[in-house]
């Protein structure tokens, strides 16, 4: 219903929706480069805050909700041999 709804704004007439206010300044408080700066800085913060608070939840043990992938490395469970056709995909 969403999808719908934002198509349907998106294919009205532009003169469908007017400012009710014309007086608007349109100078901006921020430049595109302060905002693309403050959003660079915020991945990067919450990326490192979310990878700190599982590295103390869980240390480098698995976490156990899920099955144990490890693609490289010497504790690699991911395996180059195709499945055999009479059983599960893993």
């Amino acid at each position: 219903m969403n999808a719908v709804v934002c198509s349907f704004l998106v294919l009205l007439p532009v003169g469908v929706f007017k400012p009710a206010v014309t007086g608007l300044s349109t100078t901006c408080l921020f430049s595109i480069r302060k905002v693309v700066t403050i959003g660079i800085l915020a991945a990067l913060v919450t990326t490192t805050a979310e990878w700190g608070l599982i590295r103390a939840l869980y240390g480098n043990q698995f976490a156990g909700q899920a099955g144990m992938h490890i693609r490289f490395g010497p504790r690699a469970t991911a395996t180059k041999a195709k499945p055999d056709p009479d059983k599960p995909h893993p």
